[in-house]
């Protein structure tokens, strides 16, 4: 069928005619088209050409047009003009429909197996509707820039096989699946694009099935609202906007679960809300970045993102972080104009990355101010307080995986926290402002510890259950007067110094090297008294310099004591534990020591506590000057010191060197470790030796060293604990001489490559080879032939070890 002029084609009108080949129909002059309104039966394809204009009205949706070919319609109005295609079904793939420049259009009800559908640039009076198709290939649907006038686009319960662009050109409204039972399946990548201030209106009213990536973008400014019922996205999430307007992403009734990566992008030009709900993926490595938003909601996410960062919010509303779930890094930053009132909440979430929080308006900034509302960070956490106040887990607990920084000069108040999980942390303050926390929980996993860089108060109590608190001169924990603690054990105490303050009585909960180690001070006579202590595992200066009415002093610990504030004497309690201290074998002659004026005075026995294990004892008077404390023995037979090396020598006896050394009060003591050195520099373990002593024992050790290089070599030992601690002892150097040859018998040939042999004196049962540092490498039987084979024995200097009737021999062997 063809047109030349105005003259309208109407075919199909009343009844469904058959057409046993192709049909065509063509136009080359304006006018109206409108086919197939009782349907059709078409065996091999159609074909539309209108590169004019007219009404474009094709098929109808109670009656389905079959086509058993291809389907190809090509409208290019020159002037807009109504298009619709009802209902058309075909049979084979590989044709395509585009249409230009129509008023508005209709596609709804067909089943095309086409490789594209294209509608563009579609303008004037009329709404844009695709509805109830089945598209096999790409579906492409952009209107003009001057579609206006209050119409919308709605792309509702269609099956898009191939990709599916969409394009906002105009004002009017884009949706997506705007009513109800109007889902769409997309089964490739999806974009939607906004290029003016057109609204773009995703998911509105049922959720849809996107099988690959999903991209939004605006270009202009204007709303965005996506995902009101979810969305099932089995590929990557991105969503940019560098202009401005809403931008509504999910909702929390309704989660949008998402495969692949999300990416985030919205630099507002002008302060615009922004709402992320419910939003789930699977994939990490994307990032989400909001900046100049009108206050924000980020709600009920779980998201695994590099990072999550909203900076720069302000104007009326309230921020609301909270429910979420973020694997990576957090920023959140408001505006200096961030006043009116407005505050913002961060509530039950969970960090896995840092978190940096930033209060730089007037308003209030809470984190976990409600009940039931911790905060887990998993990371380090820095909080920047430079304008309104931030107020901390007052009414819940917030969890630390790390350390806590902040950044304040007054305003900042931070109430219950717990440290745990297996990492480091460090507390500090870049400001100005004291560090208080009433209530902490030390619940740390592991060898892990947090670190004070600053003095912290604890103005209520700490719980010690596991970990470390590392303190340091100047940066202690500090009890003020009536503030105490609880637990503290092996597994949790302060390695570094303590300040207490006040009248009371105190346990300080020191310790060092995996034990806990106790100092005590009964009650100063002020509440202004300030006591500091700090225990030291090591030997303490000048141990034998003491009073006559002791006879030893120990030399694996002490404590230090002092007095910052105050002059009120106190008693002293010191405590004890035979795997740090060493057994006390005598309770009547155990002291305290305290060196005082260049000497180890005396504090005598004023009592004891315990066993012999582990237990305590108390100064005879109160102390009233303070330094290093520790304990001490009356006697020569009591209370005998941890391991003390009494010598460690060498010789070269029989071309081997043999090393020796002599022990007292083995405790706690696992093994020795025998490490070699040709420069003296770098050791390399050669051996091992189990510690074999107790307390008051002294034992011998013997050590044959494998044969050493020529000239000689450097040894030490390595004294190791049972709780994985370690010194080492002096060095020895031990000169070796040359080895005997004739009596041993020489090597031959040499050097050698397959094979050695033994000229001389061959009476022996075996011969060992050692390599250069002394370690085995192979063992031979006396052989009738006297050729012993060095297959899979490398390149390199041996030596060949012979014991016989005329002692141990060892000869130089190079292999080739």
């Amino acid at each position: 069928y063809t047109a030349n002029n105005s003259g309208e084609i109407n075919i199909g009108n009343q009844e469904k005619s058959t057409y046993g080949g192709h049909v065509t129909i063509s136009r080359t002059a304006p006018g109206n088209t409108i086919i197939f309104q009782k349907g059709a039966n078409i065996n091999g394809n159609f074909s539309y050409t209108n590169p004019t204009y007219g009404t474009s009205s094709l098929g109808q949706s109670a009656n389905k047009t079959a086509i058993g070919g291809t389907v190809n319609i090509n409208i290019a109005n020159t002037n807009t003009s109504p298009f619709g295609l009802y209902r058309f079904v075909n049979q084979t793939n590989g044709g395509s429909v585009a249409v230009t420049n129509s008023q508005a259009f209709e596609v709804i009800n067909d089943t095309l197996l086409v490789n594209s559908l294209s509608v563009t640039g579609y303008r004037g009076g009329g709404y844009g509707r695709l509805f109830e198709n089945k598209i096999s290939g790409d579906v492409t649907i952009s209107d003009d820039v001057s579609y206006v006038g209050g119409y919308d686009t709605r792309i509702s319960h269609n099956d898009i096989g191939g990709t599916g662009t969409f394009t906002n050109n105009g004002t009017n409204i884009f949706y997506e699946a705007r009513d109800s039972n109007s889902q769409n399946i997309f089964r490739g990548n999806v974009s939607y694009t906004a290029n003016n201030s057109g609204e773009i209106n995703i998911g509105n009213q049922e959720k849809s099935t996107y099988g690959g990536n999903v991209t939004i973008s605006r270009t202009a400014p204007g709303n965005t609202i996506i995902f009101q019922k979810g969305a099932n996205i089995a590929g990557n999430f991105s969503y940019t906007n560098p202009t401005s307007g809403t931008s509504s992403l999910g909702q929390s009734a309704n989660k949008t679960a998402i495969g692949g990566t999300v990416n985030i992008n919205i630099a507002n030009i002008a302060t615009s809300p922004f709402g992320l709900y419910r939003f789930v993926n699977q994939t990490n490595g994307g990032n989400i970045s909001i900046s100049n938003s009108q206050a924000f909601e980020v709600i009920n996410d779980t998201l695994l993102v590099n990072s999550l960062s909203i900076t720069d919010y302000q104007g009326s509303g309230y921020a609301r972080f909270q429910e979420n779930k973020i694997s990576g890094n957090v920023t959140l930053a408001n505006n200096a104009s961030y006043t009116g009132g407005y505050d913002t909440g961060i509530w039950h979430n969970e960090i896995g990355g840092d978190a940096v929080i930033t209060n730089k308006g007037t308003n209030l900034l809470y984190d976990a101010t409600n009940s039931n509302s911790g905060n887990k960070y998993l990371g380090n956490v820095t909080y920047n307080k430079l304008g309104g106040n931030i107020t901390i887990a007052t009414n819940s607990e917030n969890e630390y995986g790390k350390g806590i920084t902040f950044n304040s000069d007054g305003g900042l108040s931070i109430s219950n926290v717990k440290f745990n999980m297996g990492t480091d942390g460090v507390i500090e303050q870049l400001g100005t402002q004291a560090l208080s926390i009433p209530k902490i929980k030390l619940e740390k996993t592991g060898t892990s510890k947090i670190t004070l860089n600053d003095p912290l108060t604890i103005t209520n109590s700490i719980a010690f259950t596991s970990g470390k608190i590392v303190t340091s001169l100047g940066n202690e924990l500090i009890f003020p007067d009536n503030i105490g603690y609880t637990g503290a054990s092996d597994a949790s105490y302060v390695e570094g110094p303590i300040k207490k303050v006040g009248d009371d009585a105190f346990v300080f909960p020191v310790g060092g090297g995996g034990k806990l180690a106790n100092i005590s001070i009964s009650a100063p006579g002020s509440n202004t008294d300030e006591f500091r202590a700090q225990y030291l595992k090591t030997t303490p200066a000048n141990p034998t310099l003491k009073e006559p009415s002791l006879d030893h002093i120990s030399q694996a610990e002490y404590w230090l004591l002092d007095q910052p504030v105050g002059n009120s004497p106190v008693f002293v309690t010191l405590s004890w534990d035979a795997a740090r201290s060493g057994l006390i074998t005598s309770m009547a002659d155990l002291r305290i020591a305290h060196f005082d004026a260049g000497i180890w005075k005396n504090e005598g026995n004023g009592s004891t506590t315990g066993t012999n294990v582990a237990g305590s004892i108390m100064s005879q008077l109160a102390v009233g000057s303070f330094s290093p404390f520790t304990l001490a023995s009356a006697t020569f037979n009591g209370n005998p010191l941890p391991l003390e090396l009494l010598s460690f020598s060498g010789k070269n006896e029989n071309n081997q060197n043999i090393l020796n050394w002599k022990t007292a009060n083995e405790i706690n003591l696992s093994h020795f470790e025998i490490e070699r050195s040709g420069t003296g520099k770098v050791f390399e373990k050669i051996g091992e030796v189990k510690a074999n002593g107790g307390p008051s024992e002294k034992v011998e050790y013997e050590f044959f060293a494998p044969p050493a290089p020529d000239g000689g070599a450097y040894y030490r030992l390595k004294m190791i604990d049972l709780d994985g601690n370690f010194k080492y002892s002096k060095i020895i150097f031990i000169q070796t001489e040359t080895p005997p040859l004739g009596a041993g018998g020489l090597i031959y040939p040499n050097p050698t490559s397959d094979y050695f042999s033994i000229l001389g004196n061959q009476t022996f049962e075996k011969l060992q080879i050692v390599d250069a540092n002394g370690r085995f490498v192979k063992e031979f039987s006396h052989r009738a032939d006297n050729k012993y084979s060095l297959i899979g024995i490398s390149s390199g200097i041996y030596f060949v070890k012979k014991n016989s009737g005329n002692g141990l021999s060892v000869n130089k062997l190079i292999v080739k």
